[in-house]
């Protein structure tokens, strides 16, 4: 039989329906809807057994389509005051299949997923400061597999439902023009993809009782734009910080791999670019980052 190989998600199917309108909520405003959809399959061709200890030909198959409606429109005498509204939702469908195992234990998933929001900018022309705050809700209905990490269980996917809200703070100060400075604290939140949640069959295994990931973090950085003629440089600097709980990490587990959640984790690091543009058609760009994490328990 031919060798083993691990092919990962390759896209099938990408489409998206855009409309963009100006002043359809008033003066100044600004109205964006979109629908799109997305196909992909992941592979694992493994009929000697090397990845998974048994012969493996899994095709796992995901969909998704939804939309997303982004609005926006500036108050006051001096437009100082900008307010926008988003409303995204999404249905996500996985479904695994291994041709060489017609008893899969792996039934199909899906996420159902909505989320709103809404940001108000405000802008303090002497100190030349915006001000920008934002709170958005996200609510989810998941059927997930009953198969573990290291088990396979047998029966349909069992439902969960979540809700997670989080709220943000950004500072942007740009009273020199070639220096633009921001700040930026709040909550984040994030769900368990499917994939987390099921593996691919062989080496990485999936994990049903991933919960979501949230917490705090803040960055603080600053960009530089020096330009002459024919000539322009372009330096960005940040640090940031961020401080979790149950934080989804990619663990090797002898010879399989999967998703855990660790119970609390905090990082520091920072990052660093410059980008230089000479003439119309020449452009270097260096980057680099620095991260310093730790995990204090798993789960």
């Amino acid at each position: 039989p031919p060798r083993s190989t691990l092919f990962p998600y390759t896209t099938l199917f990408r489409s998206s329906l855009r409309y963009e309108a100006r002043d359809d909520l008033g003066s100044g405003s600004h109205v964006r809807a979109t629908l799109y959809g997305l196909a992909s399959e992941q592979r694992l061709d493994d009929p000697r057994g090397e990845i998974a200890f048994v012969p493996t030909r899994t095709r796992d198959d995901a969909l998704t389509v939804g939309g997303t409606v982004l609005g926006s429109r500036p108050f006051g005498a001096e437009q100082s005051l900008l307010l926008a509204v988003l409303l995204d939702g999404r249905h996500e469908g996985f479904t695994p299949h291994d041709e060489l195992d017609p008893a899969d234990h792996r039934p199909p998933g899906s996420r159902t997923q909505g989320a709103a929001g809404v940001s108000a900018t405000v802008l303090v022309p002497r100190l030349a400061l915006e001000v920008i705050g934002s709170a958005r809700a996200e609510a989810a209905h998941d059927l997930i597999s009953p198969a573990g990490l290291v088990t396979s269980a047998a029966g349909g996917a069992q439902p969960a439902n979540y809700f997670l809200p989080v709220a943000r703070l950004g500072l942007v100060e740009s009273a020199i023009p070639a220096l633009r400075l921001r700040a930026n604290f709040g909550q984040y939140a994030r769900l368990p993809s499917l994939f987390e949640r099921y593996g691919n069959g062989g080496l990485v295994r999936g994990n049903p009782l991933l919960t979501p990931e949230h917490g705090i973090n803040a960055d603080l950085g600053g960009t530089l734009t020096l330009a002459a003629a024919h000539a322009s440089l372009v330096l960005d600097a940040a640090a940031f910080a961020s401080w979790s709980r149950d934080l989804i990490h990619y663990q090797e587990m002898g010879y399989f791999a999967g998703y855990l959640n660790i119970a609390r984790a905090r990082s520091y690091g920072g990052e660093l670019s410059a980008s230089a543009l000479l003439g119309r058609f020449f452009r270097v760009t260096a980057q680099g980052t620095v991260l310093d994490e730790i995990g204090r328990a798993s789960c």
